[in-house]
């Protein structure tokens, strides 16, 4: 689901890009200024969170879309469930 609310119990967590709730996955896609100052420390917080509460993140990059049938596989791959 794109632009997913992720609430657990009646706490709002983040608003994340693409979601799987099902599976409890996010991707992000991440800008320039995702990896800039302060920002990158506000998302390695965010991710924190929600990875504490059960999500798995895939965080991805521009240069991570110059190669979809590579993001396409981390996707599917995040989304197999475990052996």
């Amino acid at each position: 689901m794109p632009q997913f609310q992720v609430i657990e119990g009646r706490r709002w967590l983040a608003t994340v890009d693409l979601a799987w709730p099902e599976a409890r996955l996010i991707v992000e896609y991440e800008g320039s200024y995702h990896v800039e100052g302060r920002q990158i420390i506000q998302d390695d917080g965010r991710y924190e969170r929600l990875e504490a509460t059960g999500w798995r993140v895939v965080r991805l990059l521009a240069a991570d879309l110059r190669d979809m049938d590579a993001v396409i596989a981390r996707i599917q791959a995040a989304l197999r469930p475990a052996a």
